[in-house]
C-alpha cells in the first residue's frame, strides 16, 4: 500500500524521546502506581509521558466510543 506507515514507524514518530525522562521524573509520573524502583532505568519507556493522552484519543473518537469507566494503573511490571 503506497503511503502506508508501518506500526513501528508510527509509534516511533508519536512517542517522545524517553532518554529525556529522568528517574526522578519517572517517580513523579508513576506516583500512586507500584513498580520496582530499582529498575527505574529500564522502566523509563513505561512512563505515562511515553504514551498518547488517552483523553485526547477518546475525544478524537467521540463519535465512535462512549466512556463508561475510567481505569487507572496500580502496578507496572516489566519482565527481564
Amino acid at each position: 500500500m503506497e503511503g502506508a506507515i508501518s506500526g513501528s514507524t508510527e509509534k516511533a514518530r508519536c512517542r517522545p524521546d524517553m532518554s529525556k525522562v529522568t528517574e526522578r521524573e519517572l517517580r513523579r509520573q508513576m506516583e500512586g502506581v507500584w513498580y520496582d524502583y530499582r529498575l527505574g532505568e529500564k522502566l523509563r519507556d513505561e512512563a505515562p509521558a511515553a504514551y498518547k493522552d488517552i483523553r485526547a484519543v477518546l475525544r478524537a473518537q467521540k463519535q465512535l466510543v462512549k466512556v463508561t469507566r475510567a481505569l487507572r494503573p496500580v502496578l507496572n511490571y516489566k519482565g527481564t
